[in-house]
C-alpha cells in the first residue's frame, strides 16, 4: 500500500515545475517533514531545470478553468429547457442562469464576454 504524505512532496514539485506554483512546495520546505533520498533527487533536478512546462500557450489557469465550469452550466440549461420543449432564444437565458448559479455558489464570474467567446468556439481540436 502507497502512503500518500510520501507523494506530497513529488506532487508539490510537479506542480512548481507544471503551473509554476511554489506555494506548495515553500510550504513543505518550511515544516519540519522529512525529506527522502527520492524527494531530494526530485528537488535537484527541478531546481536544476530538468522539470520544465510543456513549450506553447498556459492554458490559463483557474481563470480558464472557471470559464469552462460556467459553459458546462450553460450546456446543462440548454439541454434542461430542449426537453421541457423550448428551441429558440434559449441561449441568453441559460447564460444568465448559468452565472447566477455559479456566483450564488460564492465563485466569482467569468466576463460574459470571455464566456460568450469560449461557448463560441470549436470543441473540436484541429489536427
Amino acid at each position: 500500500m502507497v502512503d500518500l504524505a510520501e507523494l506530497e512532496v513529488v506532487g508539490a514539485i510537479w506542480e512548481a515545475a507544471k503551473y509554476d506554483r511554489k506555494d506548495r512546495l515553500l510550504a513543505y520546505l518550511r515544516s519540519n517533514r522529512p525529506l527522502t533520498a527520492i524527494d531530494r533527487q526530485y528537488l535537484a533536478d527541478y531546481l536544476e531545470g530538468k522539470l520544465k512546462r510543456k513549450k506553447g500557450r498556459p492554458r490559463g489557469g483557474r481563470a480558464a478553468l472557471n470559464v469552462r465550469n460556467v459553459a458546462v452550466m450553460v450546456d446543462y440549461y440548454k439541454a434542461k429547457f430542449r426537453e421541457a420543449g423550448k428551441r429558440y432564444q434559449i441561449h441568453e437565458t441559460a447564460v444568465d442562469l448559468a452565472l447566477e448559479y455559479h456566483v450564488g455558489h460564492g465563485h466569482q464570474a467569468p466576463a460574459r464576454q470571455t464566456l460568450e467567446n469560449y461557448l463560441r468556439r470549436s470543441k473540436h481540436r484541429k489536427k
